[in-house]
């Protein structure tokens, strides 16, 4: 029996936090071992778990509820009408010059909650690791020797997206298999004939996808819902300046990765004075597979202060500096790769 703790009674805080995160790991575990038939069959097993509970800083730039509004009034910079060529009045952008799709994604964003301009705050994050281990060693005789072997894996995680609230859900699980045969032919002879499989898949998902054609909702064209069912939701919003902008964690997501791989190998070694003489044979093959939104199913939109002196600004005119869409896509990956 072990364990491992962590704790953020013992650590330092953080010189850009307003309090110390909070830190909250424990690593434990079990093992067991012993004969089945005696001299003849024998098992190990063990068990181990990870369990963490920490916070992420947040030290972000983000927009007022002023500027989300087009007064950009507490700023000491103009910003500029490119209509015009010239300052608004007040630095303030009127209503009805405020885009249609930044009125619908502004209240989604971000919002600064100190007089500075930042967004401060911790955020919990969770991550555990489970894994456990079966073997079996079988002496069939003085000279052969079987064991097989199971390790289990189950990764469960958290990871954050633009905002506290955005949470994405990571989780990897993995199962490993291994066989092996001993066979001392002579006292400088041995035979070992191996196999094993192991088969990997991880899934990550966000409540926030795959609900609202978001895209479309905000009166931008060219994201049908037909083809992109679950991966609909708000587009990825960059912004220059500094300020937070929207993205979710996790390629693609919603998305799921997976694949096998498995191997066989035979060894023969002959062993004479220093000498070693070894014949052999050795096949694996893998699959890998993929299935996910890649870059920009929502679309991607960057306002990079080319238009008015500011990038949030550029984004309430819906003055983009670039875009990007990709069609929805379709399950791919490797059937085979043998070596």
């Amino acid at each position: 029996l072990w364990e491992y703790v962590q704790n953020d009674a013992f650590n330092a805080r953080n010189t850009f936090a307003a309090k110390t995160p909070r830190v909250r790991r424990n690593q434990f575990g079990a093992a067991i071992g012993g004969p089945v038939i005696k001299n003849k069959v024998f098992f190990f097993g063990s068990f181990e778990g990870t369990v963490i509970r920490n916070q992420q800083t947040w030290n972000t730039q983000a927009v007022t509820s002023a500027m989300k509004q087009g007064n950009f009034s507490a700023l000491s910079k103009n910003i500029i009408d490119p209509l015009a060529q010239a300052p608004f009045a007040g630095n303030l952008i009127p209503s009805n010059r405020i885009s249609g799709a930044s009125k619908y994604y502004a209240p989604m964003l971000l919002e600064a909650n100190s007089p500075d301009g930042q967004f401060r705050t911790n955020a919990g994050t969770k991550n555990n690791t489970w894994e456990g281990m079966g073997r079996v060693d079988y002496q069939l005789t003085d000279s052969q020797r079987l064991y097989g072997r199971y390790v289990r894996v189950r990764q469960p995680s958290t990871l954050l997206g633009y905002k506290p609230e955005s949470v994405t859900n990571d989780v990897v699980n993995q199962h490993n298999f291994g066989l092996n045969y001993t066979w001392a032919m002579s006292g400088n002879t041995v035979l070992t004939l191996t196999s094993g499989l192991m088969k990997t898949r991880e899934t990550y998902t966000n409540d926030a996808l795959g609900k609202v054609n978001d895209a479309e909702a905000a009166g931008i064209q060219g994201f049908a819902t037909t083809g992109r069912e679950k991966w609909i939701g708000p587009s990825n919003l960059g912004f220059a300046n500094g300020y937070q902008g929207i993205y979710f964690a996790g390629w693609g997501a919603p998305g799921a990765l997976w694949g096998d791989v498995y191997n066989t190998k035979a060894d023969l070694r002959h062993f004479r004075g220093a000498h070693t003489m070894a014949v052999g044979f050795e096949y694996g093959n893998s699959k890998v597979y993929g299935d996910h939104g890649s870059c920009c199913s929502r679309g991607n939109f960057n306002f990079y202060n080319q238009y008015t002196n500011d990038g949030f600004a550029d984004f309430l005119l819906g003055y983009t500096s670039g875009s990007s869409r990709n069609a929805p896509l379709a399950e791919f990956g490797t059937n085979s790769a043998p070596y």
